[in-house]
């Protein structure tokens, strides 16, 4: 009798702990947002319950997710399927840098809990992008998107520097090839994207930093390679994305600074089913200065490896041995020092 209660109370834990950590999760599908005209990535975290989001212009954001950080420590992490991507801005994530057409989005998965996603440990919420798998053979497709959208009054509606009317005139591109077979696809994406300013209390504060027009060009491009076999599993994705210029808003300046924005990543990832995983990402996030800049910032290099592998041994009980090697460089080309960390775990 006593063993029944306890499997019972074991059952209602669990249930209890499973209804908990959903209702900290929320997912946005990206078929419900086809006929809207919200197709860069930031644009998709109004629609969910779980962030707090705040802009300067409607193009970069900052981001809380479900109050596990502020604005200003910015500190989620971003993941395509379980490879942790890092578009980094002087330590600010951002978001609309990621260069994987959305067209190959299922959904958009926000954990607002601190966990483990693909053995990586986040403290501060994450925003998880889950592709679509293709189907069988060689498929194509692709969009062009303009809009212009009137009537906004902008970030500022309720404070003096408020204007009448925000006009966005931009375009989106994308295009995608892919083949898709029993055990996996290969899938390569290139897209461009166009935003202007036209919000009178930002351009004057633009204007005044760069002699270059005010908006950002964007142009990216990603291989994603998948493989899954009854023992094995591959899992490799790559991407490049150039943004110049880019606008970073400073808040102690409350000014928006021109750079160049260049980013890199490549991570490939697999398992031994039950006996051997390994784990290997790289990001490089190169910032240089605008050739038009009036004023700018430091420009540097920032490179981050990260290393894992494990094993499993079966002997009266698993044995479970790892290894992870972490490395993260800034290279910079002013006056300040360049720095260096690595560390080891086992």
């Amino acid at each position: 009798m006593k063993a029944l209660w306890k499997k019972r109370f074991l059952l209602f834990g669990l249930i209890l702990s499973a209804c908990f950590g959903y209702g900290l999760n929320d997912t946005v599908y990206f078929d419900d947002l086809l006929n809207s005209s919200n197709l860069r990535y930031a644009d998709f975290l109004q629609y969910s319950t779980s962030v707090d989001v705040t802009s300067t212009d409607f193009y970069c954001w900052r981001i809380s997710i479900n109050n596990l950080a502020n604005y200003r420590d910015n500190g989620w992490d971003l993941y395509l399927d379980d490879h942790l991507i890092k578009p980094l801005v002087y330590g600010e994530q951002s978001l609309n840098q990621f260069s994987f057409s959305n067209l190959s989005v299922d959904s958009i998965e926000i954990i607002g809990h601190p966990g483990l996603i693909g053995g990586n440990y986040t403290g501060q919420g994450a925003i998880r992008i889950h592709t679509v798998r293709p189907g069988r053979g060689f498929s194509t497709s692709g969009n062009i998107l303009l809009a212009n959208e009137s009537g906004d009054p902008g970030p500022y509606k309720y404070t003096e520097r408020s204007s009448p009317n925000v006009d966005k005139i931009g375009h989106d591109n994308s295009a995608i090839l892919e083949y898709g077979f029993p055990s996996g696809w290969i899938r390569l994406t290139l897209n461009s994207q166009q935003h202007t300013y036209t919000d009178t209390a930002v351009c004057p504060r633009i204007r005044r930093m760069t002699e270059d027009w005010p908006g950002a060009n964007k142009i990216a491009g990603a291989l994603d390679i998948q493989y899954s076999s009854k023992r094995w599993n591959h899992s490799f994705f790559s991407s490049w994305s150039s943004n110049q210029p880019a606008f970073l808003f400073i808040d102690i300046f409350q000014q928006e600074f021109p750079l160049q924005f260049h980013h890199f990543q490549s991570s490939y990832s697999g398992n031994r089913k039950n006996v051997l995983q390994w784990y290997m990402n790289y990001n490089r996030n190169d910032i240089r200065r605008c050739a038009k800049a009036l004023h700018s910032l430091e420009p540097y290099v920032h490179h981050s490896l990260d290393l894992r592998a494990e094993t499993v041994v079966n002997f009266a009980n698993p044995l479970r041995i790892a290894y992870r090697l972490n490395s993260n460089q800034y290279d910079f080309s002013g006056n300040y020092p360049d720095y260096n960390f690595l560390s080891h775990q086992i």
